[in-house]
């Protein structure tokens, strides 16, 4: 028997006219700005990255991921919004129609809480929905100002980030607490990502403790003490370790600070817990934001301070041109020089093991102990 199929033209009307509709970026670059502690100046970093941006006509959303003390929205004057992560938590929409205007033009909020519900530290299953979509906002850039701790919740968000910025000042208590979130970063990352993570688990996670002082094993000497026996477990762990990039952004450095604890950060990282831990800025000591913040002026948090100048050079040299350059290599090759890189080969050590070889093309773990070792047996 034939079944009669009718087609409603305005429906066909409306996939047409959805198809000549101009397509935006499959998804927003997401920052996402950390700290071990409080008061290191998260929020305050975290509104003015947004402003340079927006400044710059590129459509940005800030979402205010902290859940305990939430306070962008009150920064920027959207004290009586409707919606917010809260209700999208409870509710099942679009995560854009929780998305409010800020009085800046191009600069978009997605707040902690509305006038209805009360902050919340979200379920499991919640946080994976919302870090599932995240990548589905509708913006060029999505800024997040992180928890002011090492709770899973604000670790998995930091390790979703495409940048991981940690902000810390220069006294001692908040460069160990930024180190303690590295630490804990890391541990996280390993125990989502590694396949035979509790094989090792427990041991593992002794490394770096820096209370224990010349007796703390680092995570170099656990790697080279336990994984030669597992060529395969040692060449993924290493991948994993190098897949974690975190940058260091300094808040509030003043001239009498020293510089030396700045460098015994990025020392401890690298000895302890074998990550690179890149310099992305710094920010000197600026009275100017104290009277911005009280003017509840967030404009002027990016025109009437250093710190504002600061980021914005910060801001255009780090996110904006290099996403350009990137899209630059993307499109024409030959600007990589190729002689600088190394070039993934079957007669690296672990061609035979590794998960993310791609002949001819440059190494996706670049670590020199496995790219410049010999053929593998058989």
């Amino acid at each position: 028997m034939l079944t009669e199929i009718r087609i409603d033209k305005t429906d066909t009307l409306k996939s047409a006219a959805d198809v000549q509709k101009p397509q935006r970026p499959s998804q927003p670059q997401i920052i996402a700005v950390a700290g071990g502690k409080g008061g290191v100046g998260k929020t305050v970093v975290t509104a003015t990255i947004g402003l340079a941006l927006a400044e710059k006509n590129h459509q940005t959303v800030l979402l205010d991921a902290d859940f305990f003390g939430p306070n962008l929205h009150y920064l920027f004057g959207v004290y009586a919004s409707r919606q917010s992560l809260s209700d999208y938590f409870a509710q099942n929409c679009d995560i854009n129609d929780m998305v409010v205007p800020t009085p800046v033009e191009h600069l978009r909020l997605l707040p902690a809480v509305s006038q209805t519900r009360r902050s919340l530290q979200p379920a499991a299953r919640q946080k994976a929905k919302l870090i599932h979509n995240l990548s589905r906002i509708e913006a060029d850039y999505l800024v997040i100002d992180l928890g002011p701790s090492a709770h899973f919740n604000n670790i998995d968000l930091f390790l979703n980030a495409d940048v991981q910025l940690l902000v810390s000042t220069a006294e001692n208590t908040s460069l160990f607490g930024a180190y303690q979130f590295l630490r804990a970063s890391l541990f996280r990352k390993l125990q989502r990502s590694h396949p035979h993570w509790a094989r090792f688990a427990a041991e593992f996670m002794q490394c770096g403790d820096l209370t224990h002082g010349r007796s703390m094993k680092t995570v170099a000497e656990f790697i080279d003490e336990t994984m030669d026996a597992d060529l395969e477990d040692r060449f993924h762990l290493l991948a994993d370790i190098a897949g974690l990039r975190p940058q260091l952004l300094i808040n509030n450095l003043r001239d009498t600070d020293a510089r030396d604890p700045l460098q015994a950060l990025r020392l401890a990282a690298k000895e302890a817990l074998n990550l690179e831990l890149s310099l992305w800025g710094v920010l000197h000591h600026d009275i100017g934001v104290i009277a911005a913040l009280r003017r509840n002026q967030p404009i002027d948090l990016l025109h009437s301070t250093a710190i504002g100048n600061q980021l914005r050079n910060i801001v255009q040299r780090k996110l904006v041109a290099q996403k350009s350059d990137r899209r630059a290599v993307d499109n024409d090759l030959p600007l990589h020089d190729w002689t600088k890189v190394r070039i993934c080969s079957s007669r690296c050590i672990a061609w035979t093991c590794c998960c993310r070889r791609n002949g001819g093309t440059p190494c996706a773990v670049m670590h020199p102990d496995l790219a410049c070792g010999k053929a593998a047996s058989g």
